[in-house]
């Protein structure tokens, strides 16, 4: 069985990819990181920090956050030509 994570470090330089396979034990596939533009990074930097934000921004960010995990996947399975 196979299965894909992903996540977002606080680091908040970008996102990493990690293809494992859990048939007859645990075994790394494939990994990859696709990185965040400067300005993004400093404004999910800014969200950790607490720093005062307006909804609207908050609500573009998380919208543009999924844009770039969907991206980065689509990427991925692209360059492992997996199916998705």
């Amino acid at each position: 069985m196979f299965y894909l994570g992903v996540m977002s470090g606080t680091s908040c330089d970008g996102i990493d990819l990690a293809l494992m396979n859990f048939e007859g034990g645990l075994a790394t596939v494939a990994t990859s990181f696709h990185g965040y533009d400067e300005a993004f990074k400093k404004g999910l930097l800014k969200v950790i920090a607490n720093e005062p934000i307006k909804i609207s921004k908050l609500s573009q960010m998380d919208a543009q956050l999924g844009h770039l995990y969907a991206k980065a996947i689509n990427q991925f399975f692209h360059q492992q030509k997996i199916k998705a």
